[in-house]
């Protein structure tokens, strides 16, 4: 498949699921751009978050290409139609088609995980002292910081990597790993067992032919049996962490 932001052909990258399996990934080593195809973005583990952080620096030296102004949809060939949001209070973009999904630059992908972030006036001001011109993170073109903020090519604003936002967002990720990977496989499946169990007593109970285990002491208006549906859960999600 072919890169919509510069029309090189992308690499297909796999990664761990969050619910077993992998997800497939377009990887573009050229300009270092980002396809998912539907909620791939959303299936990813957090531990494949972070594999996918490697796999994109390992091209940070790369030639970065320009990008095309018209990105075309690598599956139905119509347009990306550019989109903005908004990940803890920072903004990012990306290029989305209503059907097939969205192109992401690394650049904004970083935004969008909150790793780099845009600079207070001050820092602006001791950057400028120190360099005249930057080039654009998302798309390659010359910045010149005396006069702009922002890139003139794509408006991507001027963005320093924060080492506090890296390590902190890098930290929930291992943690959320972690944490992912030592919940039984079965936990699903478990929990969903016991909320049918569940429903099925609060149907006994409607439909007012308890068994006996739940008739001894039962209040009017049912508050044992309720409990002891709730019983049921709770004691899974204890059984499971």
């Amino acid at each position: 498949m072919n890169c919509p932001g510069c029309e090189h052909e992308m690499d297909v990258q796999r990664f761990p699921a969050n619910y077993g399996g992998e997800v497939e990934i377009d990887v573009c080593s050229h300009c270092n751009g980002i396809w998912f195809d539907g909620k791939e973005s959303l299936q990813l583990s957090p531990g494949a978050t972070l594999n996918l952080f490697k796999v994109l620096y390992s091209h940070n030296d790369a030639a970065k290409a320009q990008l095309q102004p018209n990105k075309a949809c690598p599956r139905c060939a119509g347009p990306l139609k550019e989109t903005n949001d908004m990940q803890r209070g920072t903004r990012f973009s990306y290029f989305r088609c209503e059907q097939h999904g969205r192109f992401i630059t690394f650049f904004q992908f970083l935004r969008e995980k909150n790793l780099v972030r845009q600079p207070t006036p001050k820092e602006l001001q001791q950057l400028r002292a120190q360099v005249q011109t930057v080039k654009c993170s998302n798309c390659g073109a010359p910045i010149e910081l005396s006069t702009h903020t922002a890139c003139t090519h794509c408006s991507a604003p001027v963005s320093i990597l924060s080492e506090e936002n890296i390590k902190q967002t890098l930290a929930d990720l291992q943690k959320r790993e972690e944490k992912r990977t030592t919940v039984a496989p079965d936990a699903a499946a478990r929990i969903v067992q016991a909320q049918l169990q569940a429903q099925s007593a609060y149907r006994t109970f409607d439909s007012g032919s308890l068994p006996n285990r739940f008739t001894s002491g039962i209040s009017s208006n049912g508050a044992d049996l309720i409990a002891a549906g709730a019983e049921v859960l709770v004691n899974v999600l204890f059984a499971l962490w």
